[in-house]
């Protein structure tokens, strides 16, 4: 019973190593490269950021934003962790853009504008 468990593990065992190894290579294939990566790695901070199912509070943003700091401090030559801030800077930046957004106005806006489309669609036209 034990050596039918081995076999099973023995080679999911040697798969991980194989993928690990292939993971290490293509890591090493890209040295000198992580610049090419900052828009790519920024984007994933962003979708991070709008994948949340509620909206972060603020010191949250501002907690990432001490976290990047820190990153872009301790990553100076380490290519992966300066990645690690950017994506934490990217996280930050869509926080404060959306924080930015007036929310009120827009609802009042929207507002407006689907009185305005249930009394007089024509009023709709695009100006």
């Amino acid at each position: 019973m034990v050596s039918e468990v081995a076999d099973r593990v023995e080679p999911a065992a040697g798969r991980f190593v194989s993928i690990r190894r292939w993971f290490a290579g293509a890591v090493r294939a890209q040295e000198g490269r992580a610049f090419l990566w900052t828009p790519i790695v920024m984007v994933f901070g962003i979708w991070t950021y709008f994948a949340l199912e509620e909206e972060p509070a603020l010191l949250a943003a501002a907690a990432f934003g001490v976290v990047a700091l820190g990153l872009f401090w301790l990553g100076r030559g380490r290519a992966w962790l300066i990645l690690l801030a950017i994506l934490a800077t990217g996280f930050v930046l869509a926080s404060f853009a959306t924080g930015r957004c007036p929310v009120a106005e827009l609802e009042a806006y929207l507002e407006e504008r689907a009185v305005a489309f249930l009394e007089r669609p024509e009023a709709l036209a695009l100006h």
